[in-house]
């Protein structure tokens, strides 16, 4: 019994099914003598959703974690050239990419007999920005054996410590136990320049940031004259049209006298017209008799 093999098991099933198998494997470990790995398997934590998911992913579709993977390799270089164009462009594209994982992830979720909720989903996402964004993440995420999602806190520095790693080969337990000062002097020098190394990543990104925010600002400032612009065309296009509203209000006044004049006028015209035709009918029968 291999812890390796325990844990491919375990990543590799359902989560509702991950406690009762951890511990069928942990007791059968303690009763074959293997106390130390019975108690190692006893520990391993169940996987949130999100990271179920995504080691279905690694294992199901391995080909779109390898293409978004690659992806943010790419735009890792970017940042580091400063390469501001190509950002823009990697940037829409890892956004599209990430929006199409996940998508396979919720459907191989279905597939598999355990929808994801939404929350579950933004996790995921979370998780393939941090992957994206820092090597040590892509490399848990690839593992497998996630346990929870990842998160990033900037780009090129992701917290990764949320798989459970590749256990230990027996030549590099031997060595350990021969040389734990050596051992640990070489960790030592490892995390520091893990360290120093993030922290070039994180100037370097905050540099590319830098040019890109100033860009954004300098767009916006050129479709602010636009929109200043047009505002004032309009502003002019509108005091036209009020002047032609008092245009048009003052004629409607003034055809709305002369239409009242001219109405008065014919009812005068109606009377005299009709007092004429009175006059020539008395005049027409008194004419005198031969």
């Amino acid at each position: 019994m291999q812890l390796a093999d325990i844990l491919d098991e375990l990543y590799a099933g359902l989560p509702e099914t991950f406690v009762a198998t951890r511990n069928d494997r942990a007791r059968s470990a303690r009763e074959a003598g293997h106390t130390s790995l019975a108690e190692e398997v006893g520990k391993l934590p169940k996987p949130s959703a999100a990271a179920w998911v995504l080691n279905m992913l690694v294992r199901h579709r391995r080909d779109e974690i390898d293409r978004a993977l690659q992806l943010g390799a790419t735009l890792r270089r970017a940042q580091q050239n400063l390469d501001s164009e190509q950002l823009r462009r990697l940037s829409r594209q890892r956004r599209e990419r990430v929006a199409g994982v996940v998508a396979v992830g919720q459907a191989l979720a279905g597939e598999l007999g355990r929808p994801i909720s939404a929350a579950a989903v933004a996790e995921v996402e979370q998780t393939l920005h941090a992957a994206m964004a820092d090597p040590q993440a892509a490399a848990s995420v690839l593992g497998g054996r996630l346990t929870r999602a990842l998160s990033s806190v900037g780009w090129g520095s992701a917290e990764s410590a949320a798989a459970v790693p590749d256990p230990p080969t027996a030549k590099n337990q031997a060595r350990s136990g021969k040389e734990p000062e050596a051992g640990r002097r070489r960790e030592e020098l490892a995390s520091a320049k893990r360290t120093s190394a993030n922290a070039e990543r994180k100037r370097k990104s905050v540099e590319a940031q830098l040019v890109e925010i100033r860009q954004r600002i300098d767009e916006l400032s050129t479709r602010n004259t636009t929109v200043e612009s047009e505002l004032t065309a309009l502003q002019d296009r509108i005091g036209d049209l009020k002047q032609e509203r008092r245009n048009i209000e003052d004629q409607s006044r003034f055809l709305a006298r002369e239409h009242e004049r001219l109405a008065d006028a014919a009812d005068h015209a109606r009377r005299d017209a009709g007092r004429a035709r009175k006059r020539l009918d008395r005049l027409g029968q008194s004419r005198p008799q031969r």
